[in-house]
């Protein structure tokens, strides 16, 4: 059995497809420039905290 398949109903569906296509790259470029814009934002001139080493000496010597 045999069916055929239109041109118009074919013609919808390649629309279609191109139409969420277009959604889904506009999205994703939204998506990006806003965390371009957030990237941007952060302040390189705070701090970095340095890691108190002797904490984990402490906690091992108080469980041996």
């Amino acid at each position: 059995m045999r069916r055929r398949i239109t041109t118009s109903v074919a013609w919808r569906y390649f629309l279609r497809g191109l139409v969420l296509l277009g959604a889904g790259s506009s999205g994703a470029i939204q998506l990006y420039t806003d965390y371009i814009h957030v990237d941007g934002i952060t302040d390189p001139v705070l701090p970095v905290e340095e890691w108190d080493w002797s904490i984990p000496h402490v906690w091992y010597d108080l469980a041996h």
